[in-house]
């Protein structure tokens, strides 16, 4: 999940957009990797709500294919409008998510 105010969102003739790429990989203990996946979703704001925009989120689901359950996975998130990205490491199926930097 993202706070749409952490992402730069410009000026458009019906609100505000931006851009974000969402990139995942995984990696098994043994040291095989999966291929990167990316998913781009442009994001576009009406003009009536780009105030309450600063309170709402943007989320959305990705699977993940994984040689085994105790695979790390990592996720990194990139404002193409922005420049600015965040990631976090995911430890095994049931672990608890890594702090994010």
């Amino acid at each position: 999940m993202v706070r749409l105010r952490d992402l730069a969102l410009l000026p458009s003739g019906k609100g505000r957009k931006g851009a974000i790429s969402l990139f995942v990989v995984s990696a098994s203990r043994n040291g095989e990797f999966s291929d990167v996946v990316r998913q781009r979703k442009e994001i576009e704001v009406p003009a009536p709500e780009a105030g309450r925009a600063a309170t709402d989120h943007l989320s959305w689901e990705v699977e993940v294919e994984t040689a085994s359950p105790d695979a790390r996975i990592s996720i990194a998130l990139y404002d193409e409008t922005g420049g600015r990205a965040g990631f976090r490491l995911l430890k095994g199926a049931s672990a608890e998510p890594s702090p994010s930097r």
